[in-house]
C-alpha cells in the first residue's frame, strides 16, 4: 500500500517533467526491487493561489 502511494504523489508532481510516465508507473508497481524516488512537494500543497 505505502509503494501505491508513494508512486500517487509520483504522478502528481507540479511540473510535468517530475512525472513519471507509464511505462515506469507499470515498472515500479510491477517490481518489487524497483528503487522510487523520493516525490518533491505535491503542488497541492505549495499554496498556490488559484483564486
Amino acid at each position: 500500500m505505502v509503494k501505491c502511494i508513494q508512486v500517487g504523489l509520483l504522478c502528481v508532481q507540479d511540473k510535468p517533467t517530475d512525472r513519471p510516465n507509464t511505462l515506469d508507473v507499470i515498472f515500479m508497481l510491477n517490481n518489487e526491487t524497483a528503487t522510487l524516488p523520493a516525490p518533491k512537494q505535491s503542488a497541492f500543497l505549495t499554496g498556490k493561489n488559484v483564486s
